[in-house]
């Protein structure tokens, strides 16, 4: 997979470099291969569509909720009592790849998104101490920039968590492998 790897890999190396050299700062690069992009936004379908409002649908959306809620209670419930037997489930692990967005529709980060969901799938999160980006670099590839921000646009981004908080409270949310986040630990998330 490209850029899973933390060590020296070159397409790491040649997004890192170029962004250090246009920024003239120290940037970090984190690989995020893009998979699914979900939208927590009023008036957005989970998939981003734009919502049409028809009663007859929400309807048949509040009768499937409520049929779900009366199946899955009874799993619950059963999962609870095997855990208090002390037999565990597995937990899901956490996808790489997802992208899941908060906040209002029109804000920047549903703005970024749109941007992410039309995106080649090889992306890499970059950082230094004034700028993010959103780089495309697949393995052998020319890197460009699909989305970028600095001074007082620029989000605040949590480097472990790969979240970029805007100042409205709109959020992205990036879910990055696991080597991934132990290269970030290992820089204390610094670039």
């Amino acid at each position: 997979m490209t850029g899973s790897s933390t060590a020296l890999n070159p397409t790491r190396e040649a997004v890192r470099q170029r962004l250090t050299s246009q920024w003239r700062e120290k940037a970090s690069v984190l690989a995020f291969p893009r998979g699914a992009v979900v939208y927590y936004v009023s008036g957005r379908k989970r998939n981003g569509t734009p919502l049409k409002s028809n009663p007859f649908l929400r309807g048949l959306q509040y009768l499937a909720v409520g049929v779900y809620a009366i199946v899955a209670f009874p799993v619950i419930v059963v999962l609870g009592v095997l855990d208090d037997w002390g037999i565990q489930v597995p937990a899901r692990a956490r996808k790489s790849g997802r992208v899941v967005v908060t906040g209002a529709d029109g804000s920047e980060a549903v703005r970024l998104t749109d941007t992410l969901r039309e995106a080649e799938r090889s992306l890499w999160v970059c950082w230094s101490h004034s700028h993010v980006a959103i780089v495309s670099a697949a393995e052998g590839g020319e890197p460009r920039i699909v989305w970028y921000a600095s001074g007082p646009s620029r989000p605040k981004l949590k480097p472990l968590d790969t979240v970029l908080i805007w100042s409205d409270g709109a959020k992205v949310e990036m879910s990055i492998s696991q080597a991934e986040r132990d290269h970030v630990r290992k820089a204390n998330g610094r670039p």
